[in-house]
């Protein structure tokens, strides 16, 4: 059976909205738009990646200490903006808490990173994500700039998609220092 051509263009155009929206909302999603936290009771994916020093990073020999996890890429906007967020939280909290930025993105290297957060890479440890270890996966990290704490017991005690202004940062760790008794798993 043979169609008139009107009907045809008229699937194509429903067709080609769908595929801009689609486009849209995944765009948005990578790009930090997103807007979802979730309190995760659990013990935290153990990694060891390298610094963007040279050296080498194990997130549970930091366990015992509050740990903001920052997963971020240089070419997230919205993460320039996270790095503002944390250098407030650090300068209320100091070595209270350990910050680690990590590069999600594999195709990066330190000087990328160093070249686009320079300011901000003497005063937290920044890490380069590698195909052994993954923590885009480990972390469910679907959107970025991605904030992920750690309790002092080395659970996953909050996490959130999207830029996370300093005032949840720092409500989210004081919970925990009020729930667990210190700063660290000895009370310090």
């Amino acid at each position: 059976m043979l169609y008139p051509k009107n009907k045809i263009v008229i699937k194509t155009k429903k067709i080609i909205p769908g595929f801009f929206l689609s486009t849209i909302l995944l765009i948005s999603i990578l790009s930090g738009c997103t807007d979802s936290s979730e309190k995760q009771q659990g013990n935290a994916p153990n990694f060891t990646l390298t610094t963007i020093d040279g050296g080498r990073f194990t997130l549970s020999d930091h366990f015992g200490k509050i740990i903001v996890l920052d997963f971020m890429a240089a070419w997230c906007h919205y993460c320039t903006h996270q790095m503002k967020e944390l250098e407030a939280v650090l300068e209320e909290k100091g070595d209270e808490i350990l910050v680690v930025s990590i590069d999600v993105d594999k195709r990066e290297t330190a000087d990328d990173i160093k070249n686009t957060f320079g300011e901000y890479i003497d005063k937290w440890v920044f890490a380069l994500n590698d195909y052994n270890e993954n923590v885009e996966i480990k972390y469910k990290v679907y959107g970025i700039p991605k904030i992920v704490i750690i309790d002092i017991n080395g659970n996953i005690y909050y996490s959130m998609e999207g830029l996370t202004s300093r005032n949840k940062i720092l409500e989210e760790i004081n919970k925990i220092e009020q729930e667990q008794g210190g700063h660290t798993k000895n009370g310090q």
